[in-house]
């Protein structure tokens, strides 16, 4: 699975949208909507595809590829270096598929601790600053909500009571 962060725009038009991703932009126009489903013309070529809004994510199923937006236009910005809180939430709604430390164990910031999958999608959940473990708040097979507490880290440094 490939993943990358990169700026896109998306400006509606009277007869669809104009997206934009780094230099390349191009028009889309809308037939219809309904049910999480958009049929719409790209180059001449009528198309469908699903799907879901949740919060400020979006997540496009194109049938080869899937695609997830995230609206980050009012978050503050976060430097490189900088620790999280120690709880790890949930980026969208799904099954949990694995959870891949225990708890008790030192982990690293970055390193990916839960994989939650939605709408045929991994979403790796990573840890937010160095740490340990101190609970994991779901289970393997267990349905989650966007937003919901997967997992504490006690960054170092810091004290957590769980």
């Amino acid at each position: 699975m490939e993943e990358s962060d990169r700026l896109c725009s998306c400006y509606r038009q009277p007869s669809g949208f104009e997206v934009t991703v780094g230099d390349e932009s191009r028009r889309i126009a809308v037939k219809a909507v309904a049910n999480g489903r958009l049929e719409y013309i790209l180059d001449g070529v009528s198309s469908t595809l699903a799907y879901a809004l949740v919060d400020d994510q979006l997540s496009i199923d194109f049938g080869s590829k899937t695609l997830l937006l995230r609206r980050a236009t009012y978050e503050p910005p976060v430097g490189a270096d900088a620790a999280g809180s120690g709880e790890i939430m949930a980026s969208t709604e799904g099954k949990v598929t694995a959870l891949l430390v225990d708890e008790g164990d030192l982990v690293v910031k970055d390193q990916p601790l839960v994989i939650v999958e939605a709408m045929k999608m991994e979403h790796r959940h990573l840890a937010d600053g160095d740490g340990r473990v101190v609970r994991a708040h779901v289970a393997v097979d267990q349905q989650v909500k966007n937003r919901q507490l997967l997992m504490t880290v006690e960054l170092d440094g810091e004290e957590v009571t769980s």
